[in-house]
C-alpha cells in the first residue's frame, strides 16, 4: 500500500520540494505533495501525501500548526531568520525580562494582518517572492488575516527566547517573529524551528528520514503510511 499519508520528520538542510521527491523517488510513486512547507532550516512535521492521499492535502494544509524554536534579539536580516544576510544591530534592553516578552506576546494572540516575508515561496502574479528578492526587486504582498492561538515564552537567555507557537494556516513565525522584534524595539530573527504538530499529525507520528530509508529496504514501510 502506497497511498496515504507518511508523516516525515524533516532534517534541517532540506526543502520541502526536495523532501518530497526523495520520498517519492524511493517509493517509487506516480503523486506526491505535502501538506504545508517547512523552511529548510525548519525541522519536524511534514505530511507527505502518496497516491490517492494526495486528495486529502488541501485538507491537510488548512489545519492548524504547532511549532517549538528560539529567536535572537538585536539582530535584523533580510530572510527575517538567521539564513539571511545581516542589515541592522540593535542593543537589546538589559532590564528585559521573560514576563516583559510574554506581555508582548500576548498582544500576538488572536486575528491579526500579516504579510509574508519578502524571502518566502508565497506568489505574487503566479511568481515566488523569494525570486523577485534574489532579483533585487521590492515587490509588496498584500497582508492577510492569520490566527494565533498560543504564543508561549518558554525561557530568556539573552538574546535568546525560546518560544512556542501555535497558530493557524498560512502563518509565518519569521514575520512574528520580526514583529516581536520591532515591537521590543530591537530587533529579532529566527534561529531555530521545530513543527510538533500539522493538522491531525504530530512529531509522535514522524520518521527520520533515515529511518524512512532502512524502513524501505527492509520492506517495512507500509506500517508508516497512514491510510487516507
Amino acid at each position: 500500500m502506497k497511498d496515504g499519508v507518511l508523516v516525515l520528520d524533516k532534517p534541517e538542510g532540506l526543502s520541502s520540494t526536495q523532501a518530497v521527491e526523495k520520498v517519492k523517488k524511493k517509493l517509487r510513486v506516480r503523486k506526491a505533495g505535502h501538506g504545508g512547507t517547512l523552511d529548510p532550516f525548519a525541522t519536524g512535521v511534514l505530511p507527505i501525501c502518496l497516491g490517492r492521499g494526495t486528495k486529502i492535502a488541501q485538507f491537510i494544509l488548512q489545519g492548524d500548526k504547532e511549532y517549538e524554536g528560539y529567536f535572537e534579539l538585536g539582530l535584523e536580516t533580510d530572510t527575517h531568520d538567521v539564513t539571511g544576510e545581516v542589515v541592522a544591530r540593535q542593543e537589546v534592553p538589559k532590564d528585559l525580562t521573560l514576563e516583559e516578552i510574554q506581555k508582548i506576546f500576548d498582544e500576538f494572540v488572536g486575528v491579526l494582518a500579516q504579510a509574508p516575508p519578502a524571502f518566502s515561496a508565497a506568489k505574487l502574479h503566479g511568481r515566488p517572492l523569494y525570486k523577485y528578492a534574489r532579483e533585487g526587486l521590492k515587490v509588496e504582498k498584500p497582508p492577510k488575516k492569520v490566527e494565533i492561538l498560543e504564543f508561549e515564552a518558554l525561557s530568556y537567555d539573552p538574546p535568546y527566547v525560546h518560544f512556542r507557537l501555535y497558530c493557524g494556516k498560512g502563518t509565518y513565525v519569521r514575520s512574528l517573529v520580526h514583529e516581536v522584534g520591532q515591537r521590543l524595539g530591537c530587533g529579532a530573527i529566527l534561529v531555530k524551528l521545530r513543527r510538533l504538530r500539522k493538522g491531525p499529525f504530530t512529531l509522535e507520528q514522524a520518521i527520520t528520514m533515515e529511518e524512512f530509508e532502512k524502513a524501505v529496504a527492509a520492506g517495512q514501510i507500509e506500517k508508516y503510511i497512514i491510510s487516507p
